[in-house]
């Protein structure tokens, strides 16, 4: 196997962030789950990130690797920084950034982070 294709799977599951927001009174919210495929060549594959709402909020992350965000390549999604490791985290953990921010959280509120 390609050193890049063993960074890239390495990379590939930055998975399972689990992250808490401010406690919701049980009466202003019944459980709900929202997922959305932000990266264009999931859509109707998986879901990139999860979240489960009900007394209190969790969102989940998985799948993030230092393919491009952009790629609409379904099987195959263009990879940056290919061969430069270091690169690929700092560009996976961006994305998770962004995907946070966009649900009012943030790199701060991770609980649990697995990297594979």
């Amino acid at each position: 196997m390609k050193t890049s294709s063993i960074q890239s799977l390495v990379l590939a599951t930055l998975g399972s962030l689990h992250l808490l927001s401010s406690p919701l009174r049980a009466d202003d919210q019944q459980f709900s789950k929202l997922a959305f495929s932000l990266v264009p060549s999931h859509q109707g594959h998986f879901s990139d990130i999860a979240t489960i709402a009900g007394r209190n909020r969790t969102i989940f992350v998985w799948g993030v690797g230092a393919e491009d965000g952009d790629s609409t390549t379904q099987y195959a999604p263009e990879v940056r920084f290919r061969g430069e490791f270091a690169k690929q985290c700092d560009y996976a953990l961006d994305k998770i950034g962004w995907m946070l921010v966009n649900r009012n959280a943030g790199l701060a509120d991770i609980v649990m982070l697995r990297v594979y």
